[in-house]
């Protein structure tokens, strides 16, 4: 016959003449198991340990009551559960770890929180201004997602195999020189790296040519890149005018009626792109009619 946790027992004393007591009852007190140890598992871990008395069975449990998973202490006091291949310890997930003795009863619980892992940031290759892509390198399998200036998303991107990445810029973003690009890392089980931050670079334009000019002349003509805007000054810096090189790469300023064009001023033009990038200055000697 075996006690139970709550059952009642009795006792009725008797003596040597026969006769007998009032009952006196007490019901089975629980045996007190003493709560299990459990190590702070890390996200993505595939086995949580922990310690026990040898012989005991270890359960441990999702905050929301799920099994994870059992174990029988070990004869060294240890236990280890595997985590199911269905089942993922994502960080600051509450778990708990219960002990059971070999006579059914439980102890406490034993509470621990999942401990986020901790992801590397990724690398990113400076982008030069009007990029139309960002790329840079990480963990094969993590998730990278690249923000803009305001901390706008540009875009997201799961990390190849060979370790790079490639976000494609969507339409209506442009990358600007100076603006301020930052990108993360997540891992498989929602941890995120710290972010990393670069500047986006100038983009390298191409200078303008300009035609000699006459002395007294009205036009200032040269070639370009089709779309960009050439800008001429003289100089000291007073502009002349703007044009936007045609189709066919010539440019054409007029000369304003109240700037004269005399033998030997020094003009200057510079090219600047549609992403705001502008070259060096090319400069010319206005010559005798």
């Amino acid at each position: 016959m075996r006690l139970d946790e709550g059952d009642t027992i009795s006792a009725i004393q008797t003596d040597q003449d026969g006769n007998q007591s009032d009952r006196a009852s007490i019901a089975v007190l629980p045996v007190e198991v003493p709560a299990p140890g459990i190590n702070q598992p890390t996200a993505g871990a595939t086995t949580i340990t922990g310690t026990g008395v040898a012989g005991d069975t270890v359960n441990v449990y999702f905050d929301d009551g799920s099994l994870i998973g059992s174990a029988v202490v070990g004869e060294d006091g240890t236990w280890t559960i595997n985590v199911s291949s269905h089942t993922s310890l994502n960080g600051n997930d509450n778990i708990y770890a219960v002990q059971t003795d070999q006579a059914g009863n439980q102890s406490e619980k034993t509470k621990t929180t999942v401990i986020p892992a901790e992801v590397p940031a990724p690398g990113i290759n400076q982008p030069t201004a009007g990029a139309t892509t960002i790329t840079g390198t990480g963990v094969a399998g993590d998730t990278v997602t690249v923000y803009g200036n305001d901390g706008t998303e540009i875009g997201t991107v799961v990390v190849d195999d060979n370790g790079t990445w490639t976000v494609d810029v969507p339409d209506g973003v442009n990358l600007a020189a100076g603006d301020t690009i930052s990108v993360v890392q997540n891992d498989n089980y929602g941890d995120q790296s710290e972010p990393v931050s670069t500047t986006v670079l100038p983009g390298e334009v191409a200078t303008p040519t300009i035609d000699n000019i006459i002395a007294g002349a009205k036009t200032i003509t040269g070639t370009g890149e089709a779309g960009d805007t050439v800008t001429v000054v003289t100089e000291d810096g007073t502009e002349i005018g703007s044009a936007i090189v045609d189709s066919e790469g010539n440019w054409t300023v007029n000369v304003p009626d109240d700037v004269s064009l005399k033998n030997g001023d020094t003009i200057y033009a510079a090219q600047t792109d549609q992403n705001g990038n502008q070259s060096e200055y090319v400069f010319t000697t206005v010559k005798s009619a």
